[in-house]
Order: C-alpha cells, then sequence, then structure tokens
C-alpha cells in the first residue's frame, strides 16, 4: 500500500511523464478541466487505456507512465506507473506491463474493445473482465 506522500510523489512524476496535474478533488465536478484521480486526489488530464493517447511518457529513467483504466466502473483513463515489459512478456501485476497493456493470465496482453477491434496476428479479443470495464477485453493468442 503506498503511502498519501508516495502518492503525491507518483503525481508529480505524471506530470513530468505528460500529465497535466491539477487542484484536489474528489469527484470529476471538482475538476475545471481533465477528471479526478480518486488515488491521487488531484485532476489529471484524461487519456486513452487502450490506444495509449493522452499520457506519453517523458522516456527518461524509471518509473515510466502511461494510460490505465481508472477503474473497472467507467472508461476514463488516468496517468499510472507502468512498467517496461512488452506484449506477451512474463507479469505478474499490471504495473509490470507497459502502457496499453494489462497483465492476464501471467502474461502482458495488448488492451481492445471487444467485437469492435481486430488484434491481428492470430490473436483474437477475449473479455477478461477484473480491472478494466465491460466491454474492454485482451488481445489473447
Amino acid at each position: 500500500m503506498r503511502t498519501r506522500a508516495a502518492l503525491l510523489t507518483l503525481g508529480v512524476a505524471c506530470l513530468l511523464g505528460g500529465c497535466a496535474r491539477g487542484p484536489t478533488c474528489s469527484s470529476d465536478e471538482d475538476c475545471t478541466s481533465g477528471v479526478c484521480d480518486p488515488g491521487l486526489g488531484v485532476c489529471v488530464r484524461a487519456c486513452d487505456p487502450i490506444s495509449g493517447y493522452g499520457c506519453q511518457d517523458a522516456g527518461g529513467p524509471e518509473p515510466h507512465y502511461g494510460c490505465r483504466f481508472r477503474s473497472s466502473e467507467d472508461f476514463v483513463g488516468v496517468c499510472r506507473e507502468v512498467g517496461n515489459a512488452g506484449e506477451l512478456d512474463p507479469c505478474d501485476t499490471q504495473i509490470d506491463c507497459a502502457g496499453s497493456l494489462i497483465c492476464a493470465s501471467g502474461r502482458c496482453l495488448r488492451l481492445c474493445r471487444v467485437g469492435d477491434e481486430p488484434c491481428g496476428r492470430g490473436a483474437i479479443c477475449t473479455p477478461i473482465g477484473g480491472p478494466v470495464p465491460e466491454g474492454v477485453g485482451a488481445c489473447v493468442p
């Protein structure tokens, strides 16, 4: 479990990684622009977890930041710490995988919209549940 100080540090690093950090919040209504990241309690720029658009990493030393779903309840993405494991690399947790990838069945898999997005290379967009909203899946080979 991260301490409040560690979460605030993450928020500052997220700013350096391409996310706009804003005023404190407890809901989206508290933000004049962007969305509320409840984990940090600050307003941030929204991003797209499937494409990764909106949260480009600065490419510097670790930690790296990418777009993750804010919760499994909605399609809003926020910048979070991500790992550097690539597609199909082994993983233990979400933070092991690079942005736009999710740890499922012990491998980093590309996110997709079920029934709406081709995966290519013989992979199938399969619903996975868990930390993603309904209708989002992973490209399973």
